[in-house]
């Protein structure tokens, strides 16, 4: 079995960019399969809402670029959030101990 689907994976699908291969997954996977109908049902409203409105294509690309991107950033930032609270924990520690020191 192949390993399940990410979100950038999903949207790379709806988009039809991503690889058959990875594509395949979805008919041995529910668990994907359902969250790329739900993908799909949270984005129609936008999409429609963007024929309508006559967005060219090529912004529309543009913000699908900027969406999946936003995806490895939330990693990152959760990542970068993370060190900086043991930082902030140790330099507690260290303040505390120099005070304990009473220099």
């Amino acid at each position: 079995m192949n390993r399940c689907l990410s979100d950038a994976d999903i949207q790379a699908l709806i988009d039809g960019e991503l690889a058959p291969d990875r594509a395949g997954h979805l008919a041995e996977c529910a668990g994907c399969a359902n969250r790329t109908d739900a993908r799909r049902r949270a984005i129609e409203p936008l999409l429609s809402l963007t024929r309508q409105a006559g967005v060219p294509p090529a912004r529309l690309d543009a913000m699908r670029t900027r969406a999946a991107a936003s995806d490895g950033l939330v990693a990152e930032l959760s990542s970068l959030k993370e060190e900086r609270d043991v930082i902030r924990t140790r330099v507690t520690d260290m303040l505390d101990q120099l005070e304990a020191l009473n220099l």
